[in-house]
């Protein structure tokens, strides 16, 4: 079980008509949540869960380098060019090339990234939210003592310190130590 990464979206109906035109699927919505927003839940060609957020009082959240705060997230999938295809038809965003990664892009930044695995270890393809943190290696322990379970122990990447987690419901996501 994954958490689930949200794309704003100006007109929810209007996108998730795109994503079944580009060949995913919409399992949820759009629908109405309250006066907050509109949603909808949907799957890319592969099958990465991801959802559609039309925000109207509760706009949604911008990513950024604040702890708690989403931080990066990123589609491990074994068809990148076929991600990279649906993704870019569907949200109307730009996609910049890397050798081992491509980065939707928004306002020039990259906000989410698009990996290639050709080996998913029995998972299907799927998005990966990481949360901003002060300290993985602190955070890591206190997920522990929290209920949660360390997947993958606090690490060095490209990005920064990391760790992946899973809440006390079984639900997995990675923290990002911030720089």
């Amino acid at each position: 079980m994954q958490w689930t990464t949200y794309f704003a979206v100006d007109d929810a109906d209007h996108t998730a008509q795109l994503v079944r035109s580009c060949g995913g699927t919409v399992a949820v919505g759009p629908l109405q949540a309250e006066r907050a927003g509109r949603m909808a839940i949907a799957a890319d060609v592969s099958g990465a869960v991801f959802g559609l957020w039309q925000g109207e009082e509760h706009t949604g959240r911008e990513a950024g380098p604040e702890p708690g705060g989403p931080a990066w997230t990123e589609l491990l999938t074994p068809d990148t060019d076929g991600a990279v295809a649906f993704y870019t038809a569907v949200l109307d965003r730009p996609v910049r090339h890397a050798d081992d990664e491509s980065a939707l892009l928004v306002h020039g930044q990259p906000v989410a990234g698009i990996r290639h695995r050709a080996e998913l270890r029995g998972h299907p393809p799927r998005w990966r939210v990481h949360f901003a943190v002060r300290d993985a290696d602190a955070t890591a322990r206190h997920a522990v003592g929290l209920g949660g379970r360390v997947l993958v122990p606090p690490h060095d990447t490209a990005r920064g310190r990391a760790a992946r987690l899973s809440d006390p419901q079984g639900g997995h996501f990675s923290v990002l130590e911030l720089r």
